[in-house]
């Protein structure tokens, strides 16, 4: 077994998005690293300037910085 269970990951998440206004891409931007995550298990930071990542933007998770609705990174 390699990944992670998806419920485990997304708990990882629960404090992050708790309160946060999040914008669509970040939303998407979390739900590709619990996808990762879930398949995976670990995720290189280089993945998030990446595709699919850069798929959304060419500037990958970058965007959502960009574009705060939020005062917290993504955590990885």
């Amino acid at each position: 077994m390699v990944g992670l269970e998806r419920d485990a990951v997304k708990a990882a998440f629960v404090e992050f998005i708790a309160g946060q206004n999040l914008n669509a891409i970040q939303i998407e931007h979390i739900t590709l690293i619990i996808d990762h995550r879930t398949e995976r298990g670990v995720m290189a930071l280089r993945r998030l300037y990446e595709s699919p990542f850069t798929d959304m933007d060419d500037q990958g998770v970058a965007a959502c910085s960009r574009k705060p609705t939020s005062r917290r990174s993504l955590p990885c």
